[in-house]
C-alpha cells in the first residue's frame, strides 16, 4: 500500500506538472512577453491541477486500482478499462460545473494522469528510477518558454492587420451569403 501510495503522489506531479505545460501554451498571450506569461500561468495552472489530482485524482485512481486487482480479466483488458474509467471520472468535474471546458479539461487530465500512473508502474517494476520524466518535462517547459521569449511576438494570434482581414472575410461572406440568397 505504501508503495502504491507513493506512486500515486508521484503520478500527480508529473501530471500536473504535464497538464500545466500543455495548457500553459495557450495562456501565453495574455500580455508582456509570451515566455513569461507562459511560465508564470503554467505556475498558476500547475498549482490547481496539483490540487485537484493530489485530492480527488489520486482517491479516484486507488478505488480503481484497488478494484482491478479484484477483479479477474485479461490484462489488457484491464489496462485499457483501467485507463478509460480514468478518463470518465474526470470529466465527471465538468459534468458538475455544466461546463464542456472543465469537461474536457478534466478527461484530459485523468487520461495523462492514467497514462503516467501506468508508465511508472511499469518502470517500478523494472526497477529503474523516474527522475528522467521529471528532466525530459522541466526541459520542454523550459525551451518552450524560450521559444515563447524570443519568437512570441512573430506568432501574435491577434494583430491590426489580422484583425482587418477576419472583418473583410466576415463582410464578404455575409455579402455572398446575403447575395446567392436573394437569388
Amino acid at each position: 500500500m505504501g508503495k502504491s501510495l507513493s506512486r500515486k503522489f508521484l503520478t500527480a506531479f508529473y501530471s500536473s506538472f504535464i497538464l500545466a505545460m500543455i495548457l500553459g501554451v495557450g495562456t501565453a498571450w495574455n500580455g508582456g512577453n509570451p515566455g513569461i506569461s507562459y511560465l508564470i500561468w503554467g505556475s498558476v495552472i500547475f498549482f490547481y491541477a496539483a490540487l485537484f489530482m493530489f485530492t480527488y485524482g489520486i482517491i479516484v485512481s486507488s478505488l480503481l486500482e484497488y478494484l482491478f486487482n479484484r477483479l479477474v480479466i485479461q490484462k489488457n483488458l484491464k489496462l485499457t478499462l483501467y485507463i478509460i474509467l480514468h478518463g470518465v471520472f474526470g470529466s465527471l468535474v465538468g459534468l458538475v460545473s455544466d461546463n464542456l471546458s472543465s469537461f474536457l479539461i478534466g478527461a484530459i487530465a485523468a487520461l495523462i494522469y492514467s497514462c503516467i500512473d501506468v508508465w511508472i508502474l511499469n518502470i517500478k517494476k523494472q526497477e529503474k528510477n523516474t527522475k528522467k520524466l521529471l528532466y525530459v518535462s522541466t526541459g520542454c517547459m523550459v525551451l518552450i518558454a524560450v521559444i515563447l521569449g524570443l519568437y512570441g511576438s512573430m506568432f501574435n494570434p491577434f494583430s491590426f492587420i489580422s484583425a482587418q482581414f477576419w472583418i473583410d472575410a466576415v463582410w464578404w461572406s455575409d455579402f455572398w451569403s446575403v447575395t446567392l440568397y436573394c437569388y
